[in-house]
């Protein structure tokens, strides 16, 4: 299945959900005239519904195995695309940017070089389990794009960057955080380091105008430098997952490729 036939077969399941919620709102009017056997036709469109995002699911799943993969590396040959292959738990937690939780998922992996710098992605899940009066609990810690990405250059003390206000994380790490004289960066961020002048060196006012560019373009967006590596953590991204409603298009993988791209041009402008 070609993406142009998967962009048209993912068109068609949209409209019939909108046709069968579309009818089913309407006969609730019949409620009013006492036809009660609107019932049944309700029931019916909530099936076809249901049943549409099963048969798209499979539809779906189907292109990322057959199809994705031919398409991502075929364009480039620098690049290779695993639906089952994730990072391994030790990888995320190793970074100490995101909580150890008890349930934890990878998947989607993307590994390769741009333009002579490796990196690796994937989609990550991580999650508690608690038990409350309620019964057992499932609280989602972090699900989104998780980026590890080569460095030009060697950070001798790790320098973390995460959303404003999280003064837990520097105190579980028994790090200090860190003020700029860049006041909107301040207010939009958390610096931690054991080592201020390592995070001065690194943050230079383009570097912090790219970081302030990035959350604004793709929201809670965390940040971790140590030895050659960079990490990138972003809250409630997932660019592997067709849902039925997002919207795919020829410039699908080209998107994936802009989103490393704006990543990577961070380790240039802090190189510079």
């Amino acid at each position: 299945m070609t993406l142009e036939q998967f962009v048209i077969k993912q068109k068609l399941f949209q409209i019939i959900r909108r046709i069968a919620m579309g009818i089913a709102l309407l006969s609730c009017v019949g409620f009013f005239f006492q036809q009660f056997w609107v019932i049944l036709l309700i029931v019916a469109c909530f099936g076809v519904y249901f049943y549409t995002q099963e048969a798209y699911d499979k539809i779906a799943y189907g292109f990322k195995r057959e199809h994705l993969k031919t398409a991502i590396e075929s364009k480039y040959s620098t690049i290779k695309y695993d639906m089952n292959k994730g990072f391994e738990p030790g990888d995320v937690y190793g970074s100490k940017l995101i909580e150890c939780g008890d349930i934890f998922k990878s998947e989607d992996m993307l590994q390769g070089k741009i333009q002579n710098t490796r990196f690796r992605t994937a989609d990550v899940k991580i999650q508690f389990e608690r038990l409350s009066k309620n019964g057992r609990q499932i609280i989602t810690r972090f699900s989104g794009k998780y980026y590890e990405i080569e460095l030009p250059f060697l950070v001798n003390s790790a320098v973390y960057i995460v959303n404003n206000g999280a003064e837990k994380f520097g105190l579980k790490l028994g790090l200090p955080r860190i003020d700029f004289e860049y006041i909107d960066f301040n207010n939009e961020v958390d610096v931690y380091s054991n080592n201020p002048e390592a995070a001065f060196k690194l943050l230079k006012p383009k570097a912090m105008e790219t970081i302030l560019s990035l959350r604004k373009k793709y929201g809670s967006v965390a940040f971790a430098f140590f030895n050659k590596t960079m990490v990138v953590a972003i809250e409630g991204r997932n660019s592997f997952e067709f849902y039925i409603h997002k919207k795919i298009d020829q410039h699908f993988v080209e998107s994936i490729e802009k989103e490393i791209q704006e990543i990577m041009d961070l380790t240039t402008a802090m190189k510079n």
